[in-house]
């Protein structure tokens, strides 16, 4: 056999050895690193669509975490290391893609299947009887019929996920209530038209109008319950006054007004941008329903947080003296299940919750099982 003889290096090449060493540890310590998946595994099953991926990256990562399932594709901001992301389940199974700033890709399977039977939760928009659908809006903004179905349907998933995480943060799992879906399985939006007036509304209050509308929308009985937003809603900032606008929920019917329904998104991709939108209600005339915050981000989390307040009753859950349980005025701050920032600054804790009595009546719920 040939021998073969090894010279060894000088110093000069032990040099530049040694820096292309450097060089290699500091570019693999920069590369995006492994994503970790903080509240889900993979091979999950769930029962509703709007699935929420809360995680970690590595120090070095990027500022977004990009979420793809088929042709669709969000981008989400990473803030401390951390992140949040929403992506729309399709019936069965879904492989998930999540990556930072190109790097690997760390892939997450979770299984959709809707129930198709039991209790449910219809969403539906209340109109005036001479009204053609509009809801009031910063001009030039969209804010027909059919817009205001797509921003109430989204908010109906928004709150079944919602319901699910929180029942999941208080140990009994991700149990969520049913919604009504059309014959094509989207989330159905259902138009009222009431026989009241536009007129006639405003003359009303809101627990009068909410006591009209329960015999007219309890079709349903001890199966369903009804989520409405009603598009009689109308600020009038000279007098500093809102008309048929409140907030009630009991029996079948949980009830609230449309005077922020501008401020709400129409697809998964404008929730992060809803959640962040610092304009503020005054500077367009419209109703500020936000406990004083005075933001467009702020009356959109404080809307959404008060349906699931008051759906909460028409599950038969009562105040809970707990200030962060959505049963109090804990639902302000929903949009911290969804976000990582309030008001451009990162924030110590969620604080929103199902206190503990209110999650164990929800775990024994029929609406929820």
């Amino acid at each position: 056999m040939k021998s073969i003889s090894v010279q060894a290096p000088g110093p000069r090449a032990l040099l530049c050895c040694m820096a292309l060493c450097v060089g290699f540890a500091a570019r693999a310590e920069a590369a995006p690193q492994e994503i970790r998946i903080e509240n889900l595994v993979d091979g999950e099953t769930v029962d509703y669509q709007l699935l929420l991926i809360r995680g970690s990256v590595a120090a070095n990562g990027g500022d977004q975490v990009v979420v793809s399932l088929g042709s669709a594709r969000t981008s989400w901001p990473i803030v401390h290391k951390r992140f949040k992301a929403l992506v729309m389940l399709q019936r069965g199974r879904n492989d998930i893609q999540l990556s930072v700033d190109g790097g690997p890709i760390r892939w997450l399977n979770v299984t959709y299947q809707p129930r198709r039977a039991g209790p449910f939760v219809r969403m539906v928009y209340v109109i005036a009887a001479d009204s053609d659908g509009s809801f009031q809006a910063p001009p030039g903004e969209s804010c027909d019929m059919a817009c205001a179905q797509e921003r109430i349907a989204l908010a109906g998933l928004m709150l079944q996920t919602a319901t699910a995480e929180l029942m999941y943060e208080a140990g009994y799992g991700r149990k969520t209530f049913r919604l009504l879906r059309d014959v094509v399985g989207d989330v159905e939006t259902v138009i009222h038209r009431s026989d009241l007036s536009m007129s006639e509304a405003h003359q009303m209050t809101g627990l009068q109008i909410w006591r009209k509308l329960y015999h007219q929308l309890n079709q349903h009985g001890d199966v369903g319950r009804t989520m409405a937003i009603m598009q009689m809603t109308r600020y009038d900032a000279g007098a500093d006054k809102a008309y048929a606008h409140t907030a009630l929920g009991g029996g079948s019917l949980a009830l609230f007004g449309s005077g922020g329904l501008h401020a709400w998104p129409q697809t998964v991709a404008d929730i992060p941008g809803c959640f962040t939108d610092q304009r503020h209600m005054s500077d367009y005339g419209l109703l500020d329903d936000s406990a004083f915050r005075k933001t467009f981000w702020a009356n959109f989390a404080t809307g959404l947080g008060a349906c699931l307040h008051e759906l909460g009753h028409a599950f038969g859950l009562n105040h809970s003296g707990d200030k962060e349980c959505i049963m109090e005025r804990g639902f302000d701050r929903i949009n911290r299940l969804f976000m990582l920032t309030e008001n451009g600054t990162a924030f110590a804790s969620e604080r929103i919750r199902w206190a503990p009595e209110s999650a164990r009546l929800l775990n024994e719920s029929p609406w929820l099982n």
